[in-house]
């Protein structure tokens, strides 16, 4: 992944882009920025080769025998499109989640920050094991 510049990657270092591995990371809040990462190609190196293994395979068993048989149609050649297109936006975006800066939300809480158990409400785990066979068990009135 190239960067336009030292000073992007400096910013995105001090914002914990750095990997440890020499490697810079694009560091990412919102889904704008995810999808101006997305459609910028900073995914390509990575999803491209999950896509090429995944697509291949998908495509061999999915349509090898039409295009063995040589009645592929271009519908056949849209669908092995698809075969190689769907794995390439799911990790593509599966790599971006994982460059997502660590910015702790009501919604979703990043764990092991204080305070974020304050804001994941309760599931009441703590008064019922919920499991088959523990009917009595832990309770006064069995």
């Amino acid at each position: 992944m190239a960067w336009p510049d030292k000073s992007a990657r400096r910013a995105a270092s001090k914002n914990g882009g750095e990997r440890g591995d020499g490697c810079v990371r694009p560091v990412w809040s919102t889904r704008r920025q995810e999808l101006v990462l997305f459609l910028r190609g900073v995914t390509v190196g990575v999803a491209g080769r999950v896509a090429i293994v995944v697509g291949t395979i998908l495509s061999a068993v999915n349509q090898g025998s039409v295009i063995l048989a040589g009645d592929a149609t271009g519908f056949t050649w849209t669908r092995i499109a698809v075969n190689y297109l769907i794995p390439f936006v799911v990790a593509s975006f599966g790599y971006l989640a994982g460059c997502r800066a660590e910015a702790a939300s009501p919604r979703f809480p990043v764990a092991g920050r204080t305070g974020a158990a304050d804001r994941v409400p309760p599931t009441g785990a703590d008064e019922q094991s919920g499991h088959p066979g523990d009917e009595g068990q832990g309770s006064s009135n069995g």
